[in-house]
């Protein structure tokens, strides 16, 4: 069988979880700060999905965080219930992500995260495919993740597997009517 090695670039999200609650909207204005920026998800009720489900996941890039929170004020007026709760993810020093890059690194992996994890609200964003990567990436998740994976990567989520005349697992994985362990279906 040839395997080949397939290297990826790696970033690490690590999430703090706040309740959504009027006393967290006010104390935003403590997460203003230089390095308040990343992805973010938020949590409720939804009268399809269920309650405290992930609705959104979005990006503080040319805001902060507390900035983008007081955008969010129009969700609780949509079609959810009632919002529980918001995560916030920073980028972890040993990604190589800086003040200077973060804005790219968050280009990058939101994206992903939300092909991923089909938020209830993010709209057109969770349909298709991402592009055929020219490099690959792979996002850990790691503290407080909600409802996250805890990893994530762009191969999984872009058109590059779906290619069934090159990938077609199920001859790959089917022989002869064997299956896993050698059973037959």
């Amino acid at each position: 069988m040839n395997k080949k090695m397939v290297e990826f670039k790696i970033f690490h999200l690590y999430w703090k979880k706040y309740l959504w609650s009027e006393a967290v909207l006010k104390n935003f204005n403590n997460f203003d700060t230089a390095y308040d920026f990343g992805i973010y998800q938020i949590y409720g009720d939804h009268p399809i999905y269920g309650d405290d489900t992930l609705l959104y996941i979005g990006k503080a890039v040319q805001q902060t965080f507390a900035k983008r929170m007081k955008g969010h004020y129009d969700l609780d007026a949509c079609q959810v219930g009632e919002l529980t709760r918001i995560h916030l993810g920073y980028f972890c020093e040993l990604d190589n992500v800086s003040q200077e890059n973060w804005e790219d690194a968050i280009s990058i992996v939101e994206p992903i995260l939300i092909k991923s994890h089909m938020p209830a609200l993010n709209g057109t964003d969770v349909k298709g495919f991402l592009e055929n990567p020219d490099t690959n990436i792979l996002v850990f998740n790691w503290g407080v993740k909600g409802k996250l994976l805890s990893e994530v990567s762009n191969l999984r989520c872009s058109g590059y597997y779906h290619d069934y005349e090159k990938y077609n697992f199920e001859k790959s994985i089917l022989r002869d009517g064997a299956g896993f362990n050698g059973r037959t279906e």
